[in-house]
């Protein structure tokens, strides 16, 4: 894996403040172990949208898998990269990102029996979006994680070099995104370079999102839909 690579998994965005406070604020945290209680049977049993697993933790969405393992997301099912455990023998979520470098249907027919969410953004292509969506549901997905907060994209300082967008333009286009729809089409045939920018133009800054939106989403899928990256539960004020 190359510094590219490597800062693309450890950097924030723009001044890193968010990452920074992150990290401290986990050391606030302390463990208070009940001691004298016995451990011949433990249970970390859980449930998620009323699907059972074994302990509470989930495997988060995130891009591009294939610049740390070259099975991409098929090994981060497994769990070999990232936690060392197999999440999918373990019965814990994975939600896979629609910027994933590996297809949907090859992630899912590798791991039948396995849980997944399906995280996707809001798209200006709303024919494309349904798409995705109606694909999900038929490849099993039990619910759809949509990012709601990324109207802008975020400034990365630490990656993003020129090695890395030669890898992401030749290897690790979201390939997910190439469905049988005109525009997507059209820009895959204009080549990688193109593609990228018509994604990114696509993904961020294309759709308003609002209840109505996430009515749809949830209608279109037939799927639950959790909301990801709210940050204040305050209503916006009427002007």
């Amino acid at each position: 894996m190359g510094g590219d690579a490597i800062a693309f998994y450890n950097s924030g965005s723009d001044g890193e403040e968010t990452l920074k406070e992150n990290r401290f604020s986990s050391t606030r945290y302390r463990i208070r172990p009940r001691i004298m209680r016995g451990i011949s049977h433990v249970d970390m049993t859980s449930s998620i949208l009323g699907h059972s697993i074994t302990f509470p933790v989930c495997v988060a969405p995130s891009a591009w898998h294939r610049f740390a393992n070259l099975k991409g997301e098929l090994e981060t099912a497994k769990g070999v990269t990232i936690f060392h455990c197999r999440c999918y023998n373990a019965g814990v979520v994975m939600n896979l990102s629609s910027v994933a470098t590996v297809r949907t249907e090859e992630v899912t027919s590798s791991f039948p029996d396995g849980l997944f969410f399906m995280q996707c953004y809001c798209l200006g292509n709303k024919r494309l979006q349904e798409l995705m969506l109606r694909e999900a549901k038929r490849q099993g997905f039990k619910a759809i994680v949509l990012s709601v907060d990324c109207s802008v994209i975020s400034k990365r300082r630490k990656q993003f070099g020129p090695s890395m967008l030669e890898r992401i333009n030749s290897e690790m286009l979201p390939i997910n995104y190439m469905q049988n729809e005109e525009s997507s089409r059209r820009a895959e045939e204009e080549g990688p370079a193109a593609f990228l920018e018509y994604f990114m133009n696509m993904a961020h800054g294309a759709t308003p999102v609002g209840l109505d939106f996430i009515r749809w989403i949830k209608d279109t899928s037939e799927l639950p839909v959790i909301t990801k990256g709210i940050l204040t539960g305050r209503q916006p004020e009427k002007r």
